[in-house]
């Protein structure tokens, strides 16, 4: 007969698992068709842009919570967040800040957070990139601000372990418009540290002038070649693979 100590360690054991796998969300943002009010767990009640999206003026954050979301319940170690195909434009969101205010810090590689574009099997009706535009939108940064600053419409700054991208060649994550840079990567004035990854051979497209900006050591940093985007913008697109 199983001592009573044993029983009681399967219980912990038990307890802890269940803590880990109620962490284990997806959560779904469509610009067009979203608010940030909505549970944004499911494609029926999306959220209107991610958690930590800031105004298009950057003076504050977008939303003080998305569904249950705030800072402090953030988007916690092996969530996943799908973007739908489409669009922000200036007056659904400005630039991301993929920051502490709402994501852990302290995730592992075992265990990241996900911030992609959806396919069109994981979420019927996305189709194509999800985009970024940053016309009329004043680009975010934590540290590396004013004059000789780093700024971007997309800054991951201060957090582990986390996956931002697109699910392949024809659902990409595109920014493109920035008055400054694409997408800033670091951890304030330190190495952003190891986890940091792209999803996907060909996950992030940028049109902007020195788009994607590491700051520090990134653990398995590659970029591959600039590529001229003739027709569609005057600028270069920058496809990063990463991880």
């Amino acid at each position: 007969m199983p001592s009573f100590t044993f029983l009681i360690g399967l219980a912990s054991v038990g307890a802890l698992l269940l803590h880990v796998t109620a962490h284990a969300a997806t959560y779904y943002v469509d610009p067009a068709g979203g608010s940030n009010s909505n549970s944004g767990t499911s494609p029926s009640a999306p959220w209107q842009n991610p958690p930590g999206t800031r105004n298009a003026n950057n003076a504050g954050f977008f939303s003080s919570s998305w569904g249950s979301v705030n800072t402090a319940q953030k988007i916690q170690c092996g969530d996943t967040i799908l973007l739908k195909g489409g669009t922000q434009t200036v007056g659904q969101g400005g630039a991301w800040r993929l920051d502490a205010n709402y994501y852990r810090n302290n995730c592992t590689t075992g265990s990241r957070m996900t911030v992609r574009v959806a396919s069109s099997a994981e979420w019927p009706g996305s189709s194509g990139n999800m985009v970024i535009d940053g016309a009329g939108v004043t680009p975010t940064c934590v540290n590396f601000c004013g004059s000789g600053g780093v700024n971007a419409l997309v800054d991951v700054e201060g957090v582990h372990a986390i996956v931002l991208g697109g699910a392949g060649a024809s659902h990409r994550l595109e920014i493109k418009n920035s008055a400054d840079r694409g997408v800033v990567v670091t951890n304030g004035y330190n190495q952003q540290g190891a986890g940091f990854r792209g999803s996907g051979s060909t996950c992030i497209t940028t049109r902007a002038p020195a788009s994607i900006f590491p700051h520090g050591a990134i653990s398995s940093w590659r970029t591959a070649s600039r590529t001229a985007t003739a027709g569609r913008d005057s600028r270069s697109a920058l496809r990063v693979i990463t991880g």
